[in-house]
């Protein structure tokens, strides 16, 4: 009896990997697909005998919502931007400036921008003595939010609910193509090798693989990645805000519109997966937008019933807000689950070559999403965020006390001297910086406070700085008064810092550079009234034995 030239179906031994077949390399697989919407074309790049199926299954289960898919993947549903790692994290408190706003736990674009801010370097070093150091950056974002068309179409049902939703379309990265191109051809070739062998059932179940695999990168990756904002309310003031990092002492100082501050504290990634289709089915019913459709016959003027409409309009509004099923990512993990029991099952009646050919493509698909989970997912979302709100260069400072750090970013976020604006108010910001409620701070907070509101006119720095140091300290004891001292010097250390880096240039604080023009007469005196400031911070170092002010890197 005649074999097969390249037979290796001969003796006894089989290798029997259906043990491997399910579970060998699930971590990886799932982290390969964590940054799929990332990538431009990673979508097209899955059609490889991927391991790890069973993981992969698990972790896009609680996608699909419904009572079926429920009942396949138990457990809470999750939105994609949470299973994929583009809403998972809590940024900073942020404090407002002029609008008064507060919030506690911001959203996860602070937390990428805090985190990125955390990386600029050269730092900028304020001089002065030194506690507690914190760092401040301070960030300049753009209004790049678009609104949506408040017309809905009638060929999108979902229209209505987009209304007046500002928004960011987010270019994600290029995919490296001809690298993908590795796994895939692997995969093929193990698959036409065991065909040529005979051995149907290895090849039947890398094919397997290969068309799950790629159908799931299809399906998942249909996504596209935009930034969803707030609106802000009309006339409101300019969103010039911080946030506050106390688990690092790090604060941001962010510059812009309100729209485009809204966009970082309380906008979102989102997944914008096609809305009709095998890729997922809205459960928003149609008479939503069209109120009379439930009803034809049913009066629309003003003999309907009030408490009819009211019970009418809250009844929509459940149905409005009901989670959508994203019934293609279900079947894809239907596919990848029973993809899983089936290689456990059959694999082993295949042959020593088909087994080693199984096996060969999947450990060459494991290298090749072992490389896709070593991509940072946070690095990646940074640079996206970064382009999308197109942030301008940013500038880091060191100031040595908290202290100094408040009276710092205080000054940061002063609206510009021509501005009219009356709702800044320093007190309440350096408040929510130095809370305590003694006499020291509240004497304190009230002189460094005016002074920081009436010091807009430069070209009495050198005087506003000799009068922000001398402050009324009746009912004082002597350890108050020399804490009081020490609290002065602070302020004044960050007024010179403030100063020197602004007209050094290192700095860009609000719309002052725009007033401030090189070889202008405003520069030359507060160049002046500057080397009046060190020439006394100088004399005072000498008799005090330490340094008061250190020169400003570039």
């Amino acid at each position: 009896m005649s074999q097969h030239p390249i037979s290796a179906s001969s003796g006894n031994f089989s290798l029997d990997v259906s043990g491997v077949a399910g579970f060998f390399g699930g971590d990886e697989a799932v982290q390969a697909i964590m940054t799929i919407h990332l990538y431009k074309a990673r979508r097209w790049s899955g059609w490889y005998n991927a391991p790890g199926s069973f993981a992969v299954a698990k972790c896009l289960g609680p996608i699909a919502n419904s009572r079926f898919w429920n009942a396949l993947f138990p457990g809470p549903n999750e939105d994609p931007e949470e299973v994929f790692g583009l809403d998972n994290q809590l940024g900073p408190r942020y404090i407002a400036s002029q609008s008064g706003t507060i919030i506690d736990k911001t959203t996860h674009l602070a937390y990428l921008l805090t985190q990125k801010s955390k990386e600029v370097h050269p730092l900028t070093n304020v001089g002065g003595r030194k506690t507690q150091p914190m760092t401040l950056t301070v960030v300049e974002v753009k209004d790049t939010f678009r609104v949506m068309s408040e017309t809905p179409s009638p060929d999108s049902p979902r229209a209505e609910y987009k209304d007046s939703t500002p928004t960011v379309t987010v270019r994600v990265l290029d995919h490296n193509k001809w690298l993908a191109s590795i796994p895939i051809t692997a995969s093929l070739t193990a698959c036409a090798l065991c065909a040529y062998n005979r051995d149907w059932y290895s090849s039947a179940m890398i094919l397997l693989g290969i068309v799950s695999n790629g159908l799931t990168y299809l399906v998942v990756g249909s996504a596209s990645v935009i930034i969803k904002g707030v609106n802000p309310a009309d006339n409101a003031p300019p969103g010039d805000g911080m946030l506050v990092d106390d688990n690092s002492n790090h604060i941001v100082i962010l510059k812009g519109a309100e729209k485009a501050v809204n966009g970082v504290t309380k906008g979102r990634f989102c997944l914008e997966y096609p809305p009709e289709g095998v890729w997922m089915k809205t459960r928003t019913p149609n008479d939503i937008l069209h109120p009379s459709s439930r009803n034809p016959g049913a009066p629309t003027g003003p003999s309907v019933d009030p408490e009819a409409q009211r019970h009418e309009s809250a009844q929509k509004d459940e149905e409005k807000f009901e989670p959508e099923e994203y019934r293609g990512i279900g079947l894809c993990g239907l596919l990848l689950g029973m993809q899983s029991l089936l290689q456990l099952l059959l694999i082993p009646q295949g042959t020593l070559f088909g087994q080693f050919m199984f096996l060969a493509s999947f450990v060459i698909s494991w290298v090749y999403n072992l490389y896709l989970s070593s991509l940072d997912k946070e690095k990646i979302q940074q640079r996206l965020l970064f382009e999308a709100l197109e942030v301008g260069p940013m500038s880091k400072f060191e100031l040595g006390t908290r202290t100094t750090a408040a009276v710092f970013a205080t000054l940061a976020l002063r609206p510009p001297p021509e501005s009219t604006s009356a709702s800044f108010k320093a007190i309440k910001l350096l408040k929510c910086f130095l809370p305590n409620e003694t006499a020291v701070w509240s004497k304190w907070r009230e002189h460094v406070g005016e002074h920081i509101e009436t010091i807009n006119n430069r070209e009495d720095v050198d005087t506003k700085l000799k009068s922000l140091k001398t402050c009324d300290n009746t009912g004082l004891n002597y350890d108050e008064q020399r804490l009081l001292a020490k609290l002065l010097d602070d302020a004044g250390d960050a007024f010179q810092g403030y100063y020197s880096s602004l007209l050094s240039g290192n700095q860009v604080v609000g719309e002052e550079k725009n007033a401030l023009k090189i070889g202008s007469p405003c520069q030359r005196q507060d160049s002046r009234a500057l080397s009046n400031m060190r020439s006394s911070s100088a004399k005072k170092s000498a008799r005090s034995g330490r340094s008061v002010y250190a020169p400003l890197a570039d």
